[in-house]
C-alpha cells in the first residue's frame, strides 16, 4: 500500500528539513508528509513505528521497522520487525545490514 501524500510547498519544506536529523513523537500523518517531502528530494526515508496508524506510513518509506511490542498487523506490514523496543537496535540493525550487505558484495566481485 503506497500513499499518495504530496508536500504542498516543496521548497518551503526543503529549508525546513535542512538541518532535522531525527523527528521524535511524531504522528502517522506527519511521518507521510516527511516521506513525501524527502522522497521529492531524492532522499532514502526509513520510518519507525509500532502501530496500526503507522501502516500508511511504512508504505510510503524505503525501509519500514516496527517495534517488538507493536500490533501484529504493524509487525507484518513493515520490512523490519525489532524484537525488543530500544530505538537503538533500529541503528544497529541499519549497521549489520550495512556490513552484511557490503561484505557480500565483496565477495560476489571476486
Amino acid at each position: 500500500m503506497t500513499a499518495t501524500w504530496k508536500v504542498v510547498d516543496q521548497n518551503a519544506f526543503e529549508q525546513k528539513i535542512e538541518n532535522l536529523v531525527v523527528l521524535a513523537r511524531a504522528n502517522p500523518e506527519h511521518k507521510l508528509l516527511l516521506a513525501a517531502g524527502l522522497k521529492a528530494m531524492e532522499k532514502k526515508v526509513a520510518i519507525i513505528g509500532d502501530s496500526n496508524n503507522d501502516i500508511k506510513s511504512f508504505g510510503s518509506a524505503h525501509v519500514s521497522i516496527c517495534m517488538g511490542s507493536g500490533s501484529a498487523i504493524a509487525k507484518q506490514s513493515c520490512d523490519i520487525v525489532l524484537l525488543d523496543d530500544d530505538f537503538f537496535d533500529a541503528i544497529n540493525a541499519v549497521m549489520y545490514g550495512r556490513n552484511i550487505f557490503t561484505n557480500i558484495k565483496r565477495f560476489l566481485m571476486f
